[in-house]
């Protein structure tokens, strides 16, 4: 259970705000891609609109990371699809283009993604968006130290965290793993487990200090807490399931997330779920996760709780996110469709197409306005991303509906606004 810890997705997706979500199909489509093909970097197409509306900026910025200048490009489009430029990310890491309310940008490859051929499409882009698709720096455990913890009788398994990376053994010394850069003293936290499975119970645990010249990292174990999880009203068959991460100045310690058994709940029906974690005496605050697993799709909550905070309700009906009914792509119209229940409190949708063929391999990432129930896909000006989409391919597609504390709607998500985990902050995702 330990090792089912699901990442957070990240997203930067679109708003609603007065333009349409949705991209014309009867529209003229974008010059062709030959004739594209020699288009020098930056080039304005007749499409643009004579002028802007009002006094707003016109122009969209896209930020995209500076490690490697002069690898992404981005594609501007009016919202029947007519491409305005096509634009090389300079070595500031910005392109922009002039845009109209409802536009479309691509963005070749998907700085979020990890796969070379892969873009990212956002729907519903206005004048005077300033779009940061950055990733979060990745987490790279290269500083090892070894260090002694205190025992604890009926110990099968001792771990240690810290907001820089920990580790784990079957005895008193360990070994952490940690990020180079790591500052020091770094408050650490071990846990006692009883074994080392699912099934594994929290005896105890204590906080102590990591310090840059001790590897003796000692304290008197304090006994575990259990924290719950009541759900009631479940709207569909789900099997359910939780992990609970202590939060110390505002990290996750990764290495201390503890799990529950999968739980099966009927539809109208309800269960309490509950696990033994580090006690709250000794932490800042804990991040809950809630995962159902329907037989046609997943959703994901995301709770940060008071350290205080024994139980969790969570009401199906009032609480919980509608669950998508249908999603297809069409691959000759390029268009896909979602279907599910109609909910103003979510900021925003992503969607995921991935297409394979002989020779190729791409994905694309779609991000779409909350209340988007089909979108249309312009042909693109990279054969990477965008060949033989209609002819020999296997297509697998899914969607994914978001709602998050540090949105304020769609613009929010669409722009790239940073996540911020304070408590009662929440994420919660549905997808199919």
């Amino acid at each position: 259970m330990r090792k089912h810890v699901v990442s957070v997705l990240v997203l930067v997706a679109g708003c609603g705000g007065p333009s349409s979500s949705r991209q014309s199909d009867a529209g003229a489509g974008p010059p062709p891609i030959d004739a594209m093909a020699d288009a020098s970097p930056g080039t304005m197409f007749d499409a643009m609109p004579d002028a802007m509306h009002d006094a707003r900026d016109p122009i969209v910025r896209v930020h995209v990371p500076t490690s490697v200048p002069g690898v992404y490009s981005a594609a501007f489009y009016d919202p029947a699809n007519h491409l305005i430029a096509i634009v090389t990310v300079g070595a500031d890491g910005i392109a922009s283009a002039m845009m109209p309310d409802g536009g479309l940008v691509v963005v070749n490859p998907d700085p979020l993604g990890s796969a070379i051929d892969s873009v990212r499409a956002l729907f519903g882009v206005e004048p005077g968006d300033d779009i940061k698709l950055v990733r979060p720096d990745s987490f790279n455990a290269n500083d090892q130290r070894s260090i002694t913890v205190s025992p604890q009788d009926g110990t099968a398994v001792y771990r240690a965290g810290t907001s820089c990376g920990g580790g784990g053994s079957i005895t008193t010394d360990m070994t952490l793993f940690l990020i180079s850069d790591c500052p020091l003293p770094q408050p650490i936290i071990v846990q006692a487990e009883d074994s080392d499975d699912a099934e594994a119970r929290v005896i105890g645990a204590y906080r102590s200090t990591l310090t840059s010249t001790s590897s003796a990292v000692t304290g008197t174990y304090i006994p575990s807490e259990t924290v719950s999880v009541q759900i009631t009203n479940s709207t569909m068959d789900v099997s359910a399931e939780t992990i609970m991460f202590p939060v110390v100045e505002d990290q996750l310690l990764n290495e201390l997330n503890r799990g529950s058994r999968l739980v099966s709940i009927g539809a109208d029906q309800g269960a309490t779920i509950s696990s033994t974690t580090v006690p709250g005496s000794m932490i800042d605050a804990r991040r809950f996760q809630l995962l159902l697993d329907a037989s046609f799709g997943t959703q994901i909550y995301q709770r940060m709780l008071a350290p205080t905070q024994p139980v969790f309700p969570f009401d199906g009906r009032t609480d919980g996110l509608p669950w998508y009914q249908a999603r297809n792509y069409d691959p000759v119209q390029r268009k896909l469709t979602v279907s599910r229940a109609a909910d103003p409190a979510i900021d925003g949708q992503t969607a995921d197409v991935d297409f394979e063929g002989d020779f190729f391999h791409y994905h694309w990432t779609l991000v779409m306005p909350p209340n988007a129930t089909e979108v249309v896909m312009p042909s693109l000006p990279w054969s990477n991303v965008d060949r033989d989409t209609t002819h020999g391919v296997i297509i697998q597609s899914s969607a994914t509906s978001i709602r998050a504390s540090s949105y304020n709607g769609y613009g929010d998500l669409r722009r790239g606004v940073p996540l911020t985990w304070s408590i009662g902050s929440f994420y919660d995702t549905t997808s199919r």
